[in-house]
């Protein structure tokens, strides 16, 4: 079952500079047509993060043509994965944990910036706990105690949720 401090860093081998925890935020303006993208992907290990924060109004068929392509690699990796702001002006906090995020988001050129909150409808899907998972038994799951190993089995989640808040575009 994914808990309050599956939303922060897991415990880790800190010799393993290839351990990875990521955060996502996918929204849409339906009405205008805007996909919106905010990615974190952090490597504690390292001390290094690379976000990317991507819009696009309308299909683009080639990525030039995307309103708002962010990404950036090499940030400083913020100490908690649960309450953190990031150079390049995109900052997250989990509140509720595990179900509801606060994303917010300032362009250092100020073409966009948004404010958004998701409140997950449900709790957490853990596809590795044979309790939440009716395809797996006891002995499928490959979670365990052992929290160093595969990232995948530790803490991995999937949730669905309701996204509001503002955006602005320019």
């Amino acid at each position: 079952m994914i808990q309050e401090h599956d939303c922060d860093f897991h415990d880790r081998d800190p010799e393993d500079w290839t351990w990875t925890e990521t955060t996502a935020l996918i929204f849409s303006v339906p009405e205008a047509g805007i996909l919106g993208n905010a990615y974190v992907l952090a490597r504690p290990n390292l001390g290094v993060a690379l976000s990317s924060v991507a819009l696009a109004q309308g299909m683009c068929p080639s990525p030039a043509e995307m309103d708002l392509a962010d990404c950036q690699v090499h940030l400083p990796c913020p100490e908690s994965f649960s309450d953190f702001e990031l150079a390049n002006g995109l900052s997250v906090k989990v509140s509720d944990a595990p179900r509801d995020y606060h994303f917010r988001y300032e362009n250092a050129l100020d073409n966009c910036a948004f404010d958004l909150t998701f409140e997950a409808t449900h709790h957490p899907f853990d596809m590795h706990d044979p309790a939440e998972n009716a395809l797996l038994t006891a002995a499928d799951s490959v979670a365990s105690a052992d929290t160093h190993g595969d990232g995948w089995a530790n803490g991995h989640f999937e949730v669905k949720g309701h996204i509001t808040g503002e955006l602005e575009l320019a």
